[in-house]
């Protein structure tokens, strides 16, 4: 690292710039892909239920996604091929925590 270089951060700007309409639209878009890309690999026959995978969004102290396995099908699919998993491929700009808890898994981007 280099020395003799001081970085000040703003933090007011820096929250400003976490809450922003564009970070949420930006984490909101790569949600959508994210999801749409593990419910495209879902079986089209032989369940009825809800898409396996689902998104939630919002604000707190920054604009967050959490991509997530809402059925017992995404969970399966999920414990058996790391599918929702595989599907950050198409989010590989950002940084993308994975974390389950033995029954679920989740992503979140923030």
């Amino acid at each position: 690292m280099a020395s003799g270089i001081r970085v000040e951060i703003n933090s007011r700007e820096a929250e400003r710039i976490l809450k922003s309409r564009e970070v949420a639209e930006k984490l909101e878009s790569m949600g959508e892909r994210i999801t749409d890309a593990a419910n495209h690999r879902a079986p089209s026959h032989g369940y009825t239920e809800q898409e396996p995978f689902a998104m939630d969004s919002g604000t707190s102290d920054r604009a967050w996604v959490n991509v997530y396995t809402r059925t017992d099908l995404g969970k399966r699919m999920q414990a058996k091929h790391n599918t929702l998993t595989k599907a950050m491929d198409v989010a590989r700009e950002s940084r993308v925590t994975s974390m389950g808890d033995g029954t679920n898994t989740y992503i979140r981007l923030d």
